[in-house]
C-alpha cells in the first residue's frame, strides 16, 4: 500500500509540473540588458526548437529503447522536468570548480538541456542546465542532484533532452 501511495504522489508531481510548465515557459523570458553569465548558454534550446518525435517519459514507463527513465519526464517540448535536490547549487560551468551563479531552492525543476563535464559524486560526467531560484542567471548541476535514473545520466539524449552546444 505504501508503495502505491509513493507511485501516486510521484505521478502527481510530474503532472503538477507539465500544468506549471503550460503556464510558464522559461525559455520565452526577455533577458533584456542581462550580463553575459546570467544569459542561457549557446547550446540552451530555443522556444519552438523541441522535435517533432519527443517521447514523453513518464514514472516507471519505458521509452522505446525498453528502458526505465525514473521519476523524470522529458515532456514534448524537450524539457526535463525532475525532482531535485533542495539548495542544489548552479555553475557557471559543468565543473564544481566554477563559480555558483544561481541555487535551486525548490524540488523540482526544468532542465533545457545536459552536457558532459566534470566526474561528480553520481559516478558520472553528465550535467544539467537550467535557472536557478535566486536570480535570473542559468547554470549547471551534476546528476547527482537530480532524481535521474543511472540509465538516463548514461545519455540522456535517448529521452529526448537534447545535448547543450559547446
Amino acid at each position: 500500500m505504501r508503495l502505491i501511495g509513493k507511485a501516486i504522489c510521484a505521478i502527481c508531481a510530474i503532472a503538477a509540473l507539465v500544468a506549471c510548465a503550460t503556464v510558464v515557459d522559461l525559455q520565452k523570458v526577455d533577458y533584456g540588458d542581462l550580463d553575459d553569465a546570467s544569459a542561457p548558454s549557446p547550446g540552451a534550446p530555443e522556444a519552438g526548437d523541441a522535435p517533432d518525435d519527443t517521447t514523453v517519459i513518464v514514472d516507471g514507463k519505458p521509452d522505446a529503447s525498453g528502458v526505465d527513465a525514473g521519476p523524470c519526464a522529458v515532456a514534448a517540448d524537450g524539457k526535463l522536468y525532475c525532482t531535485n535536490a533542495v539548495n542544489a547549487p548552479l555553475h557557471a560551468q559543468p565543473t564544481s570548480r566554477s563559480a555558483i551563479v544561481n541555487t535551486l531552492r525548490s524540488t523540482s525543476s526544468i532542465f533545457l538541456c545536459w552536457t558532459i563535464g566534470e566526474l561528480h559524486a553520481g559516478g558520472n560526467t553528465t550535467w544539467y542546465f537550467t535557472n536557478g531560484d535566486d536570480n535570473a542567471r542559468f547554470g549547471y548541476t551534476p546528476a547527482v542532484n537530480l532524481n535521474t535514473t543511472a540509465a538516463f545520466d548514461a545519455d540522456p539524449t535517448m529521452f529526448g533532452l537534447r545535448k547543450c552546444a559547446p
